[in-house]
């Protein structure tokens, strides 16, 4: 066993990281299993990482599945959006626009001249919906069932909708444009419908309503405004505040809860994700996942979305090109890393709440797909879910023997049709692999599997034995299965 000066050394090696290591006299040490990315600059830092799993209540659980509910026999889901007023979905698929009812039936009610890149998609108190494909607006009135593309003299690239207004970003210049009061069909070129960024020489990236203010983006900043109603002009620009981050990508900027967040940067600084509750811009990523992003090769090739699900805030975000995924927590401030079933980016590309379920399109196909913490799965395939852990070793660098860990966790415990299929067939009940890494988790080895217990065997306890003896270790569990995963701690029984 350890005596008391390893254990004061193991605990002093993980003061200062993300989570402090501890022994815990009669169970062993505390292994730092609940937790999520740290994102060290270097692996021998920090290689910790969870894949497919986030915390809630002190434990690692299964994100969100998802399934195919809709086909629409695409290539390219572009958006999907919920009108509360008219009580259905609207997708973009390639060129074609869907409406969606209650029943998940769809309808194509227009047509944009484009096929490719963001869509975005608003709607006024006229029974419009505006949709902006970057180079031009189109207005469905649900009323009329009529779909019209608008005339306009400057170049859309973004539009939202707040207090009666259509608002759209000018592409082309500082300018962003209003249209007439619930009038999509009319944007006047005059005083008071064009408002600018005025804080710096910019080009407008997007006008993004949060409550009652308007964040006004630019490429290298951002201004809070506020409809005060003035004749000449409707908004007010904030003179106490202002961001000193604008926005790499619009498609990257999501709002929800009474936040709002983005892919930020300026003219003397690389990309940070940015978030602002009504005030100051802060940074959710750190040094480590900075410099992550300063090794992408385009990062600006990125989607998010912001949703909520069991009271926690998840902001999304995904680059297409560097084929990674990350998960912002709000609640516990943790980033967790999403993938697909082949270990991809996660294939949403933005994500609505409909008829009491949420829905996305797909950055891969043109389906429809849903998404929730009841489905297990990634469209009927097994879902990858990872846990590595922070590295562990001695200050002085001592070798030390890792001889037992100790996962309390759910077992036991199936949904639906598995239950009788997995008491039939043991080699397919859920397992977890153990394995283990000395250099700092560039390398693997299996160190061995262990296959849960059956349905209604709820003994919560599961050991690995002889995982060996080391001077950096790092460990990696693997959780495989299709039904849902809960772990609440790991203990390691460690000594010289």
């Amino acid at each position: 066993m350890m005596d008391q000066m390893m254990r004061a050394q193991f605990t002093s090696r993980y003061q200062a990281g993300a989570k402090e290591l501890q022994f815990l006299p009669g169970q062993g040490v505390d292994m730092g299993l609940i937790g999520g990315n740290t994102f060290g600059r270097y692996k021998k830092i920090s290689s910790a990482e969870t894949i497919n799993m986030i915390v809630t209540d002190g434990a690692l659980v299964s994100f969100l599945g998802y399934e195919n509910v809709i086909s629409l026999n695409g290539t390219n889901g572009r958006e999907i959006f919920t009108s509360p007023k008219f009580n259905h979905m609207i997708v973009v698929v390639d060129s074609f626009v869907y409406i969606v009812d209650t029943n998940l039936a769809s309808d194509q009610i227009g047509q944009l001249e484009t096929t490719s890149g963001p869509v975005y998609i608003a709607e006024n108190l006229g029974s419009q919906l505006a949709i902006c494909d970057g180079v031009a607006i189109y207005i469905f009135n649900y009323s009329t069932d009529k779909f019209t593309k608008v005339v306009v003299n400057f170049q859309p690239k973004f539009i939202s909708f707040q207090d009666t207004y259509f608002i759209a970003a000018d592409g082309l210049s500082n300018r962003f444009r209003l249209s007439d009061n619930n009038n999509g069909l009319s944007w006047p070129d005059d005083a008071s419908h064009v408002g600018q960024i005025q804080t710096k020489a910019t080009i407008c990236t997007a006008p993004v309503p949060l409550d009652r203010q308007l964040f006004v983006f630019g490429q290298t900043v951002c201004e809070p405004w506020q409809d005060i109603g003035y004749t000449l002009f409707p908004y007010q620009r904030s003179n106490s505040l202002s961001i000193d981050y604008g926005c790499v990508n619009a498609a990257t900027i999501a709002s929800g809860f009474g936040i709002i967040a983005w892919l930020g940067s300026n003219e003397k600084t690389g990309i940070s994700i940015m978030f602002s509750q009504g005030g100051p811009g802060q940074r959710l990523s750190n040094d480590g996942i900075d410099f992550v992003f300063s090794k992408m090769k385009k990062p600006n090739d990125s989607v998010g979305f912001i949703f909520r699900e069991a009271g926690h805030i998840f902001y999304v975000i995904t680059f297409i090109t560097d084929n990674v995924t990350y998960a912002f927590d709000f609640n516990t401030k943790m980033f967790f890393t999403l993938v697909d079933h082949e270990m991809n980016h996660h294939i949403a590309r933005r994500v609505t709440f409909f008829n009491g379920n949420y829905y996305f399109v797909s950055l891969i196909d043109g389906n429809v797909y849903k998404m929730s913490s009841t489905i297990n799965t990634l469209n009927g395939k097994e879902m990858p879910r990872f846990r590595i852990l922070k590295n562990l070793s001695i200050p002085n660098g001592d070798r030390f023997v890792v001889s037992n860990i100790n996962l309390t966790m759910e077992q036991g415990f199936l949904e639906g049709e598995q239950q009788e299929n997995l008491d039939l067939l043991p080699s397919l009940r859920p397992r977890i692999d153990l394995s283990a890494s000395k250099d700092g988790g560039e390398h693997f080895w299996n160190v061995a599997p262990h296959r849960m217990n059956r349905f209604g065997k709820r003994q919560n306890v599961c050991n690995f034995w002889n995982i060996g003896a080391f001077n950096d270790c790092t460990l990696k569990f693997a959780f495989w299965g299709k039904q849902r995963f809960c772990v609440k701690q790991a203990y390691g029984s460690i000594y010289q």
